[in-house]
């Protein structure tokens, strides 16, 4: 009797442990989406605009669907551009640390709340330590958006509040494109003072930045203070719409939409290509600074999902084109 009830509670244990591991490997799923899911500011100025971005992408073939963001902290701000993320397209969570409000070493854990295609959880880790001896101005190292070879420099003034033996010693970042320069001024009344200069080489890859600057003093308990470095570096074509979504497409259905190319001189569109030969084009004529590109897709009687992406070749500099991915599903 004793044994069979003993067995009875084995049975039961292992089918607790058999449900919690199952719940895990629904809620890993959501996970495995992200780069990360953790951040550490290290030390940053009080009032610098600290913000680190969780990407994700959707490599699943449903919708993700981001229904709640909550925050174990008011020292840190979640927020995200766009809660549904179709098959093949990246999101981001955005995690700002409020360095104007506190003070102090910060942590906070977000909840990222998934709805679809099922019920799911992530949580990410935020901590960091917010300063009040040093001030930054402006908070960040903002570029702003460029083309290439014609960002201009940012101009940032350091101040410290305390003991007159404070130094920076280095600057370090591993976004090798900066170059920066930094010249101490005189003691104030208020404490010491730096004049840093950051500017960017040529060269730079096409698209959106979000690096980190740090700075190396001579402190013993806190020696490095983060700024990030942000800016967008615009190619010298612009796709509108960056991407296509055809949405569900019936069979023997036919979608028609249209592409908007810009470039910084006029230029010919030389050719437009896809793989998929259930999309058809016109072809624009001649060189203009702006092309309209009609794009028309034939479903055909295959169902399945759509995944292609659309060439735009160009005698722009020797050849430039431009690359525009498409989904859709034929129903």
């Amino acid at each position: 009797m004793y044994r069979q009830a003993y067995l009875s509670i084995l049975l039961a244990v292992g089918f607790l442990v058999l449900q919690c591991d199952g719940a895990s490997a629904q809620q890993n799923w959501a996970k495995e989406l992200f780069v990360e899911t953790q951040h550490d500011f290290g030390a940053v100025s009080r009032g610098s605009m600290a913000e680190f971005h969780f990407d994700f992408k959707n490599t699943l073939d449903k919708d993700l669907l981001i229904t709640k963001l909550q925050t174990s902290c008011g020292c840190t701000q979640p927020s995200i551009a766009k809660g549904r993320i179709a098959p093949g397209e990246s999101g981001t969570v955005v995690a700002k640390f409020n360095t104007t409000s506190f003070t102090g070493q910060k942590s906070a854990v977000v909840t990222v709340v998934f709805a679809e295609p099922q019920q799911a959880e992530v949580q990410l880790n935020v901590s960091g330590f917010i300063r009040t001896d040093v001030v930054v101005e402006p908070a960040e190292v903002n570029f702003g958006s460029f083309r290439d070879g014609d960002a201009k420099p940012v101009t940032l003034k350091i101040s410290y509040t305390g003991s007159g033996a404070w130094q920076i010693q280095d600057v370090r970042s591993q976004f090798s494109q900066l170059q920066v320069s930094l010249q101490r001024r005189e003691n104030t009344g208020r404490g010491i003072s730096y004049e840093m200069k950051v500017g960017l080489k040529k060269d730079s890859p096409v698209g959106e930045f979000r690096e980190r600057m740090t700075l190396i003093t001579n402190e013993e308990k806190n020696p490095t203070i983060a700024l990030d470095v942000i800016g967008r570096v615009e190619p010298d074509l612009i796709l509108t719409p960056a991407s296509l979504n055809l949405g569900s497409v019936p069979k023997g259905g036919m979608v028609s939409k249209r592409l908007v190319l810009r470039g910084p001189e006029a230029f010919e569109v030389k050719d437009i290509k896809c793989k998929d030969l259930r999309f058809q084009f016109t072809k624009p004529e001649g060189k203009k600074a702006l092309h309209f590109v009609n794009v028309q897709f034939s479903s055909g009687q295959v169902p399945g999902k759509i995944f292609e992406s659309i060439e735009i070749q160009t005698d722009l500099n020797g050849g430039n084109s431009a690359t525009c991915p498409v989904s859709g599903e034929v129903m």
